[in-house]
């Protein structure tokens, strides 16, 4: 409407004038899309925000507005949901590994095993009877889950932008290593034979699982671009080892010592074996 009368009326303001009073407009937009931004914690709240300054944007941009810098704005924009998205699945993993039994997982339920199992690519048999029991914790599948539901959301956030592929590849790999960074420290952290067997059973699993990710990368691009994620899983497989392996060891140790083996005999004890040995040859 304000465009109609503009552009209706004999001079009501010149074309100079709008120009500034536009520019000035859309640097206060800024300043205060930006401090939003910094308050910011959710990458929902990102998505929204960033999708109503691309409606703005278009909309304006058909009545020939310069729309520059709000469209460098959503630029600078992927940054910040990038950042607040790698916090908030890191978060969740966290969370995930603090609830962890590492106790085999086992699915009684159709549902849930096409979304745990199937969805992730850890069927390894084709036999959908259940209930079946996995030699790996519900800590894989929750895994796969979150790498999942972070290149999915970031497509959401950034269709069609130009090098988004490149750049969630790139993401991804920050985020799993975030994820494995956190798995390493509660390795060093334990001396359980049995945590270390499972997580040791589960890296293994996820290594052979992590394709999934780079075919959901190269279904969900644009371009159909094919990825091959640097997961770093066999960093983190020899870690797990190297503890399983000085935890073994320690055990052994304390073992011996708790049995009180002598392994001194005395000379009387030898003498009778002497002895012994003497009338076995006569």
């Amino acid at each position: 409407m304000e465009d109609k009368v503009t552009h209706s009326a004999d001079k009501l303001i010149s074309e100079g004038v709008l120009e500034k009073l536009w520019a000035t407009a859309v640097s206060k937009m800024r300043a205060v899309i930006q401090e939003q931004l910094s308050y910011t914690l959710k990458p929902d709240d990102v998505l929204g925000l960033k999708n109503f300054v691309v409606n703005f944007s278009i909309t304006l941009k058909m009545y020939n507005y310069d729309v520059t810098q709000l469209e460098n704005l959503v630029e600078t924009m992927k940054d910040t949901y990038s950042e607040l998205a790698m916090n908030y699945y890191d978060k969740k993993f966290v969370q995930a590994l603090e609830s962890e039994k590492w106790e085999s997982l086992t699915i009684t339920d159709m549902k849930e095993f096409e979304q745990s199992i199937v969805q992730n690519g850890l069927q390894k048999t084709p036999s959908r009877i259940l209930p079946q029991t996995f030699p790996y914790s519900r800590l894989v599948p929750t895994y796969c889950t979150l790498v999942r539901e972070f290149i999915t959301d970031f497509y959401r956030f950034a269709p069609k932008h130009l090098n988004l592929d490149d750049f969630i590849k790139k993401t991804t790999e920050k985020m799993i290593m975030l994820f494995n960074t956190a798995w390493s420290t509660i390795l060093d952290q334990s001396q359980s034979l049995e945590m270390l067997s499972r997580s040791w059973l589960n890296l293994i699993n996820l290594q052979d699982a992590s394709a999934v990710w780079d075919d959901h990368i190269t279904k969900t691009s644009y371009n159909g671009m094919k990825v091959k994620l640097l997961t770093k899983f066999e960093e983190l497989i020899k870690i797990n080892e190297k503890q399983l392996a000085e935890t073994v060891q320690k055990r052994i140790r304390s073992t011996i010592k708790d049995a009180k083996i002598n392994w001194n005999p005395s000379i009387s004890v030898k003498a009778r074996l002497l002895n012994l040995s003497q009338e076995s040859m006569h």
